[in-house]
């Protein structure tokens, strides 16, 4: 799937453990409410964004493997 959002917020806390927030998004492509229900909520995800504070092209997609909900 592929949402548009307001924020993202990713931090990492003082366990190590990485947590984080998205905020105001809604469905580019695909189906979210499978995020929802007890499977979605109970899989695992691969977290892509577009970051583009980097100068170089080449730096601008950041990724997070293994994101529950």
């Amino acid at each position: 799937m592929v949402v548009k959002v307001a924020k993202l917020e990713i931090k990492e806390g003082e366990d190590g453990k990485i947590g984080g927030q998205i905020r105001g998004f809604f469905p580019l492509m695909g189906d979210v409410g499978c995020l929802f229900s007890e499977e979605g909520m109970a899989d695992h995800y691969v977290l892509c964004w577009f970051d583009d504070a980097e100068d170089d092209f080449r730096k601008f997609w950041r990724r997070l493997s293994d994101v529950s909900f």
